[in-house]
């Protein structure tokens, strides 16, 4: 039963070190999806600055 127990904790150390390593993973994950939609915007804002100047 005690070995049982110990196992479960060891268990749910390593369940939480998953969730932590997750959660690391989709917050970089979301960072680098913003970064490419600011990217994308400036880019098409500077396209749409290079049209007018052009026009």
């Amino acid at each position: 039963m005690l070995l049982y127990l110990s196992d479960f904790h060891s268990l749910l150390e390593c369940f939480k070190n998953v969730k932590h390593i997750v959660h690391l993973f989709s917050s970089f994950y979301f960072s680098c999806v913003q970064i490419h939609h600011v990217v994308i915007m400036l880019y098409v804002s500077q396209q749409i600055l290079i049209w007018v100047v052009i026009c």
